[in-house]
C-alpha cells in the first residue's frame, strides 16, 4: 500500500504546522508530554500507551528512513534530497524525544 507523507520541515515553502493539532498544538517542535496526554484523554486512550508509542516511533523512525533511503538509492541513484531529509527527520525525532522526556 503506498503512503503519502511529506516531511514539511524539509521544504521551507510549505506550512510547517500540522493540519490537525496534538493537544491543540500544531507546531511539531512544541508537542511534548502534555500535548500527547491531552490527545490520549480526548481519544479515551491511556496516556502511557500513547507516550510509549510516540517514543517508539521517534526512536525507530531514523532506521526506517534508512531502509527507504536504501531502496530509493537502488532505484534512482544518489540524490541530494535524501541527505537533507535524513538530517531533518533525525533532528525532529531528537526534538520529539526531548520534549517527550523533558
Amino acid at each position: 500500500m503506498p503512503l503519502d507523507l511529506v516531511c514539511t520541515r524539509a521544504y521551507p515553502s510549505l506550512d510547517r504546522h500540522l493540519a490537525m493539532g496534538i493537544g491543540e498544538q500544531r507546531d511539531p517542535a512544541r508537542i511534548g508530554r502534555n500535548e500527547w496526554q491531552r490527545l490520549a484523554a480526548g481519544a479515551g486512550v491511556g496516556p502511557r500507551l500513547v507516550l510509549s508509542e510516540v517514543e517508539r516511533l521517534a526512536t525507530e523512525l531514523p532506521a526506517a528512513f534508512e531502509a527507504v533511503a536504501a531502496n530509493h538509492l537502488a532505484v534512482h541513484g544518489k540524490t541530494p534530497a535524501v541527505h537533507h531529509l535524513r538530517r531533518v527527520i533525525a533532528k525532529q525525532c531528537r526534538c520529539a524525544l526531548g520534549l517527550l522526556r523533558g
